[in-house]
């Protein structure tokens, strides 16, 4: 499956799960009009996880903007991922684990705040049948999962909330979320042809 599909789907079964009221009049009045993502050396995923996560959030963000003001100020969104961990047989068999991401997430004047997101499906099967899951797992719908969950926990720390607010949610089920404008290709005029006079072969009779 694509990875633009499978971050929709995510982003749209993630979404879902959360009930947050806040009204977009409550928010802080700005719309992400960029994101930018980092992630630490230390950080070992599976595919292009920084790639995923900025696609993510620039679609969340997109959702809440939907809801708001197009007179509003534009803000930059950044993110930095500090760990990814996924979901480990032995620790899963022995004590419990699950597949997470953290970082931090800034949109642009405000201070840096921390964010997480555990996947709270891998968490509930361990044991045995946990361990073989995580040894089996496909990492890179993993990362997915994780950009995902993670994107949608910046946007929020972004607007101040701890979960995305259910107008939000609904601008992303109900296909209200545009797609990023594209800036149409400067035309340059065309060069007009200069007219160079041929020497005349006259010459000037006294």
């Amino acid at each position: 499956m694509p990875t633009l599909r499978l971050v929709a789907l995510f982003c749209v079964a993630m979404l879902a799960a959360c009930s947050n009221t806040t009204k977009p009049s409550e928010l802080p009045q700005f719309a992400i009009s960029g994101v930018s993502v980092s992630t630490d050396a230390t950080v070992k995923a599976n595919s292009d996880i920084a790639a995923t996560t900025r696609t993510a959030a620039a679609r969340v963000g997109r959702a809440y903007s939907a809801s708001l003001p197009a007179s509003v100020p534009r803000k930059n969104l950044e993110i930095r991922i500090t760990r990814v961990h996924y979901k480990n047989a032995i620790a899963s068999l022995l004590v419990g684990d699950t597949n997470r991401a953290m970082g931090t997430a800034r949109a642009s004047g405000k201070p840096a705040k921390p964010i997480i997101y555990v996947d709270a499906g891998g968490a509930v099967i361990n044991g045995v049948l946990g361990a073989a899951i995580a040894i089996g797992s496909d990492k890179a719908k993993i990362d997915a999962k994780l950009a995902v969950g993670l994107a949608e926990a910046a946007v929020a720390a972004a607007y101040d909330q701890k979960s995305t607010p259910t107008f939000a949610r609904e601008n992303l089920q109900n296909g209200k979320v545009s797609s990023p404008a594209r800036t149409a290709p400067v035309k340059t005029p065309a060069k007009k042809p200069v007219k160079t006079g041929s020497p005349s072969s006259s010459t000037p009779t006294s």
